[in-house]
């Protein structure tokens, strides 16, 4: 109440046709008052509150006191308070369910205005995607605390600090050898794809919490760097099997069209929905859009992942052209077919990446070879 208060004389202030400093004053002595509120309540929550509580409340009034310590033009202190309050929400958004973390990116992304005007005024250059300074310097003590494992993340060592997780995520990955990809002509059942994926997304789902849980529990003040690799590493996992398994039912689908003469018949309809693969692409394209925002995306990484999603949206074209074979929209279906079959021409075929997209990408780059004479035969049949 006491900052929004303020936050309404700040607006009057500056609209005003004639300064009133009146109101500037009182602005300021409303931050002041939201400051104080703001760490009663994290003297509230030290004590009763659990360790996630604890970090959005530091998170609230470091949010607070720049406000206030921006208002009193004291720059440099305002910039420790901003840079404070970014690092926690970004910290808090990794160790978050996919809503808060959405919402916690949000309000890390609404400290830019501040940031800028703090740097502006300490003659410093604005750059949003520059670490905090405390993230640039890691601690050489936390560094030599933990061992590195056997495994990496984008090229990079990962250290695993909790032998717990490292047991449940070693078990994750037994289970990920274990899965086979069939033929290319084998066609498996759906039901049974999901089973054999559905088991390996549970696991990863547990780890990534207890990763969560972990996370909250250590705090931004210790080993950051190590626990923000290991969740991305979990993650990239987790989301690899889940565009491994649409791909092998997408798949199915595009096979399963090569039997079919009469995309309109009641047994086609039977055989091959197209809704069905305009549903696999939608959640293919969202799964590689998460991969994407992944930390320490480089540029080949995100132009490999951009060419997965172009062959994605053009089996996307072909089963929406077939959906509107299957109503009788004719026309909207061969022009659609017409634009496919022009830009499927001297499409380059994908570059490889390292593990664990390496284990999807054969799965991407037979699809972007039988594409082209799939579309060819059903632009045929509907011209």
């Amino acid at each position: 109440r006491n900052w929004s208060y303020g936050m309404q004389l700040k607006a009057d202030f500056a609209n005003a046709a004639v300064p009133v400093n009146r109101w500037r004053h009182r602005a300021r002595a409303k931050f002041h008052r939201a400051v104080i509120c703001a760490e009663q309540l994290e003297a509230a929550c030290k004590i009763h509150a659990d360790q996630r509580a604890q970090l959005e409340a530091e998170a609230y009034v470091a949010f607070m006191a720049s406000v206030y310590l921006v208002e009193k033009e004291e720059w440099s202190e305002a910039l420790t308070k901003v840079l404070r309050c970014r690092k926690l929400c970004d910290y808090l958004s990794l160790a978050s369910g996919p809503d808060e973390s959405a919402f916690l990116k949000s309000k890390a992304q609404e400290l830019a205005p501040l940031l800028r005007e703090c740097k502006y005024h300490l003659g410093q250059s604005y750059d949003p995607d520059a670490p905090d300074e405390e993230d640039a310097k890691p601690s050489g003590a936390a560094h030599e605390s933990i061992d590195m494992s056997d495994l990496s993340y984008r090229g990079q060592g990962l250290a695993i600090p909790s032998h717990k997780i490292k047991g449940k995520l070693m078990t994750c990955l037994d289970m990920v050898g274990e899965i086979q990809i069939g033929a290319s002509e084998e066609v498996e059942d759906s039901g049974a794809v999901v089973d054999r994926y559905g088991a390996v997304t549970s696991e990863f789902r547990d780890v990534l919490e207890d990763i969560h849980a972990d996370m909250i529990n250590a705090g931004t003040d210790g080993q950051t760097s190590a626990w923000r690799r290991l969740e991305a590493y979990a993650r990239e996992m987790s989301i690899t099997m889940n565009v491994e398994r649409n791909l092998v039912l997408l798949w199915g689908h595009i096979v399963k069209l090569r039997s079919i003469d009469d995309i309109t018949s009641a047994e086609a309809r039977k055989a091959c929905k197209p809704e069905e693969g305009m549903r696999f692409c939608d959640m293919l394209k969202e799964d590689l859009g998460s991969l994407r925002e992944l930390p320490e995306t480089s540029e080949v990484i995100a132009e490999a992942l951009s060419a997965y999603v172009s062959i994605v949206l053009n089996c996307r074209c072909l089963f929406l052209a077939l959906c509107y074979t299957a109503v009788g929209k004719a026309l909207e279906s061969a022009s659609l077919m017409d634009m496919l079959h022009a830009r499927l021409a001297g499409v380059p075929a994908p570059s490889a990446l390292g593990e664990p997209m390496a284990r999807v990408h054969g799965l991407f780059q037979r699809l972007h070879e039988d594409l082209p004479s799939t579309v060819g035969q059903w632009r045929c049949r509907l011209l």
